[in-house]
């Protein structure tokens, strides 16, 4: 499935539990918003590039999907990665956030196989929800920026 370049918003439920087994959002230059479980339960593979003018990554939006990465190098105006948004994915690797997200919801990257979390661009973090990072494999020492003024109650990591 190839996003083309006039698309703003991906929907809620727009393509849930769907045959989808790929995505491609590099030709999405207007895309701001990837809505409430958008592609959950699909069956989406590989390594997903979110592009510089998203702004929200909806709650479940990638939630139980088959992804291998998730690349946010050129997502510069990311403000939000919703809930459970790559939940039991299979996610690897080191996940790198970058500066402008503000938060992180609960569970967002439960159940995933990443082996490695570098927060140390985030400094507009303000917010890692409960579970964030739990039932991963990540091990080691995790960079983090000056504060991080919010680690909601419960285990983040």
């Amino acid at each position: 499935l190839v996003i083309p370049a006039k698309v703003e918003t991906i929907g809620e439920s727009a393509f849930y539990d769907t045959d989808i087994t790929g995505l491609d959002l590099s030709k999405a230059a207007s895309l701001v918003s990837i809505g409430l479980r958008a592609f959950g339960y699909t069956d989406i593979t590989g390594t997903l590039v979110i592009p510089a003018n998203v702004e929200t990554i909806g709650d479940y939006a990638f939630d139980s999907t088959k992804l291998t990465g998730l690349d946010l190098s050129n997502a510069a105006s990311l403000v939000s990665i919703g809930g459970n948004a790559f939940k039991e994915t299979n996610l690897e690797g080191t996940l790198v956030i970058p500066a402008n997200v503000k938060t992180i919801g609960i569970n967002a990257f439960r159940e995933t196989k990443l082996t490695s979390l570098d927060l140390s661009q985030a400094a507009s973090l303000v917010s890692i929800g409960n579970n964030a990072f739990s039932d991963t494999d990540i091990t080691g020492t995790i960079k983090t920026p000056f504060t991080v003024p919010k680690y909601n109650e419960g285990n983040s990591f």
